[in-house]
């Protein structure tokens, strides 16, 4: 479903309230010492930002995304087709089992 708000519009904002750190039922514990979940979050979600912005600004009407065969690359590739898709961009998707230099070359 297209956004009535133009493929322009793409809200990366999130409530970090609703994230916690090794939350188990009935019991919360603390992070390790010198980890801050919501700060790497924090800048995890500047850094998409502005992966956004650049995208948006750089005039681009397609993209190739390629990914591997395995669930993380099948996932990430997926969720990287939305994001893109909706700052109007037209992807496509190459699966691959490894990154060979000639499929780099061909590229």
């Amino acid at each position: 479903m297209k956004n009535k708000a133009g493929p322009s519009h793409c809200d990366f904002s999130i409530n970090l309230s609703c994230f916690s750190v090794n939350k188990k039922i009935g019991e919360r514990k603390s992070p390790s010492s010198g980890y801050n979940n919501s700060a790497q979050l924090e800048s995890f979600l500047n850094k998409l930002a502005h992966a956004k912005d650049t995208i948006a600004k750089s005039g681009l009407k397609d993209a190739l995304i390629l990914h591997h065969d395995e669930a993380d690359g099948l996932c990430s590739a997926a969720l990287t087709k939305i994001a893109i898709e909706k700052l109007g961009v037209e992807t496509r998707l190459i699966c691959l089992d490894k990154l060979y230099p000639e499929v780099v070359k061909d590229v």
